[in-house]
This record gives C-alpha cells, structure tokens and sequence, in this order.
C-alpha cells in the first residue's frame, strides 16, 4: 500500500535557510478542509491568517474544498496577492479528512505542513514559535495545546497517546492548562485537528493513508513516524480554540462507524502479531465492552458496523509485518468512559478519541 511505503528511509530535516519552497514562494503551508461548512471554514482561516503573519508572503493557505462537486460555493476566494496567499482545491468528491489533507500536501511543495480543523482557530502564539520548537533532530510533527472553545482553561488535546491494546486518545484531556510545562515537551504523536507536520517525514512514511476517509488518520502518521525515528512535540506555547466535533455530531453514526472501522484498521496496519497475539482477550474485551456502551446509551449499531468493515478488510490491510514499539498500558474501558464524560461535560458538542 502507497500509504505503507517508506520512501527512501531516513531523512534529514533540511534546514529552514534553504526551504523546499511552494508555488507560491511558502515554506509552511497551511490546509483547511471545508465541507459544506462555509462559516466555520471562513473564521479558521481569518485565524490562520493572524497566526502566520510572522511569514509574510513566506506561507500560503489552502482550503480544500470536499464540497465543491455537490455544488458547494467556495468558503474563500483564491488570493494570491494576499500575504499569506489563500489558494482553494476544489475536489471531484468528499475525500473526507484524510483524502483532503492528501489532497493539500499534494497540491504544495512546502517544508512545512500546517493542519487546521475548520471547527478550531489559533487563539495564541506565533507560527515562529512551532518553527522555533521544530529546529531540533529528527523533528517530525509539532502540536499547538487545543483547548476546549467552551472552556479555554481546560485542554482539549496536547497530543496523542496510544496504549498496548491500540486505544488512542488525546493527552492531558480535561486537565487545567495551568499545569503545562512552559517549553515545548515530548507527545506520543500529534492530533491532525491541529499540527505542523515536516514534509520529510511524511515522504519517508509515505504521508496521510487516503482509505481512512475521517478519524483515526493522524493516529496511524503518529505510530508509522514513530516506527521510523520520528519525534513529536507539543508546543504549550500555541493555543488552538477547538469546538469540539463541530464538523460531525458526538455520537452520530458516521462518526461511530468511522471510527470503529477505522480503529480496526488501525490495529490491522500497525499492531504486531506478538503484541496482538499477547493483548487479544484485553483487546476484544474492550471492543465488546465499547459496542455494548454506545449501542445501549445511544440506541445504535453503528459501532458495531464499523468494526465489521474494518474485520473483513483486515487481511487486504496486513500486507507486512509492522515493527514492535514501546506503548504503555492500557488503562482500560473504565478510562475511555471518563474521557467521554469530561469530554460532554467540558466540550460544546461531543467527543474525539474515547475509543
């Protein structure tokens, strides 16, 4: 599979003095995803705009458009007078978050990669200040702190934590933003919600897998980039507003479906066949535990049905044999729900990684 493929192996960041440039002359470009969601996509570009102003013309923003086959009109106008430029990618369907994002880096050739959810805007800090962070070796991702749009002093996501049974979820969720560390400190991985990426190390682990169409995508970048050598980091100081599954309703059956399918996907593409074997029981267990949950409080199968596509795909998906890393301990179903519960108490519309 292309999105498997290691192209090259181990690559050098190269340095900023020297940038692959873009077109339009960026060493960052920064991606928005818009579908059907003209508003939302609007206020996060104004954000983007503020954010990286430090550049100059030296960053372009591009808005892909998912929408505009079904005759969506353009959430922006293409500006390429504008500093930083704005460049809208109109696509021949809903490519959903993966494809899109695909889509963006694709149609650039900048070092950087910005992410930004159309449901989240850059409330502090600099686009200097992920460059400053990003300056170290093998740097491969670096995350601003989201911070829930409903409550600012609480933290939405620092980045990604993956345990031994391959449940992800965000790190520090709910915690007070106080408590950070006042310089950038090392994630797991880092949530596409909003992250700068180095185009390196997404050439080396063959970049964003197109067939995750939404969820789970910026899990399985983190787990590949690891595999490779690939650090993260999260910068605590860059604040990002995250109303929380603005884009799809908590708990919806597209957002559990995908979810599901994409979980087992997941495990299929990345968890090795000695830690599968040893966690099996803890890991079915949680799954029928999850299903059971969301089926009974939410009156739906879809759970289920996510992760029977994402069975029956399974073998087509394990094409090798992905390498061991160290995760840590699954902290359980009981911790899934308590995320969920901070997540609906703290969040304005629902929840991201609960399982």
């Amino acid at each position: 599979m292309t999105a498997r493929d290691d192209a090259g192996g181990m690559h050098e960041l190269r340095s900023l003095d020297r940038p692959c440039l873009s077109p339009t002359g960026a060493i960052v470009t920064a991606i928005v995803i818009d579908y059907h969601a003209a508003p939302a996509t609007r206020a996060a570009v104004a954000s983007l705009r503020t954010f990286l102003r430090d550049l100059g013309d030296r960053a372009e923003i591009v808005v892909v458009d998912n929408g505009a086959a079904e005759g969506a009109l353009p959430a922006v106008d293409t500006d390429l007078r504008a500093a930083p430029a704005v460049r809208w990618l109109p696509q021949d369907r809903n490519r959903g978050f993966a494809g899109g994002a695909a889509a963006g880096i694709d149609a650039s050739s900048s070092e950087w990669i910005l992410l930004l959810n159309n449901d989240a805007e850059f409330s502090q800090g600099s686009i200097t200040d992920l460059l400053d962070a990003a300056r170290g070796e093998r740097i491969g991702a670096v995350c601003p702190v989201m911070v829930f749009k409903a409550d600012p002093e609480r933290i939405n996501s620092a980045g990604i934590v993956v345990d031994e049974n391959g449940v992800a979820r965000d790190a520090l969720l709910g915690q007070p933003v106080a408590d950070l560390p006042r310089t950038p400190f090392g994630v797991w991985g880092c949530s596409g919600g909003a992250a700068m990426y180095s185009r390196a190390m997404l050439d080396a682990i063959g970049g964003f897998d197109r067939e995750y169409f939404m969820y789970y995508e910026d899990v399985d970048v983190a787990w590949r980039a690891q595999v490779r050598g690939w650090k993260s980091l999260c910068c605590p100081s860059v604040r990002v507003l995250h109303e929380h599954s603005a884009t799809s309703r908590h708990a919806s059956a597209f957002k559990l479906y995908w979810s599901g399918r994409n979980r087992v996907r997941l495990l299929a593409q990345n968890l090795p066949a000695a830690q599968l074997r040893r966690r099996f029981a803890s890991i079915v267990g949680y799954e029928l535990l999850y299903v059971a949950y969301y089926g009974a409080r939410y009156r739906t199968a879809a759970p289920l049905r996510g992760r029977i596509a994402g069975l029956r795909a399974w073998r087509a998906v394990r094409v090798d044999r992905p390498p061991a890393i160290s995760l840590p301990p699954a902290a359980g179903i009981r911790a899934a729900l308590r995320r969920n519960r901070a997540v609906r108490a703290l969040g304005s519309s629902g929840d991201q990684r609960t399982g």
